[in-house]
């Protein structure tokens, strides 16, 4: 948590003295579940997303767009020496998280801003044909039940 923010707070005052611009946060599907495994990962993640959130809700009317991205469970040394994952034969590849990067950096999903998606889950069509739905429903974000 504290790297994204500190890294936000160094870019925020140039980025609005702009006019905009555009926060992803990598985050984790982790911060979104109550059976995640490993509690400090997850609370971390869990106010990652509230950060993504509270960030678009104070400075979307400057034009900055945040987005939460999960990379969904790719191949790595982190990943390789969790036991969760020790049976894990689906992986989400490289080229699906880079898409979506492209994506919300070209503006494709900017108004999905202060929400969360999930590379191998989430495509940019799929999120551009559900934008209408989940901006009225209020979808993607982290709230309490």
């Amino acid at each position: 948590m504290r790297g994204p923010m500190l890294v936000t707070h160094a870019v925020l005052p140039a980025m609005l003295a702009r006019g905009g611009g555009r926060v992803l946060d990598v985050n984790s599907g982790s911060g979104h579940r109550r059976q995640a495994q490993y509690t400090g990962y997850a609370i971390s993640k869990g106010a990652l997303s509230r950060l993504t959130s509270l960030l678009d809700h104070q400075y979307r009317d400057r034009g900055l767009r945040t987005l939460d991205l999960a990379p969904g469970v790719v191949r790595t040394d982190m990943t390789a020496g969790m036991p969760l994952h020790d049976d894990r034969r689906d992986w989400t590849s490289v080229e699906e998280v880079a898409e979506l990067v492209r994506a919300f950096g070209d503006g494709e999903l900017d108004e999905l801003s202060g929400r969360f998606v999930r590379a191998g889950v989430d495509t940019p069509a799929s999120l551009r044909a559900s934008i209408d739905r989940v901006v009225a429903e209020d979808l993607r974000v982290l709230r309490l039940p």
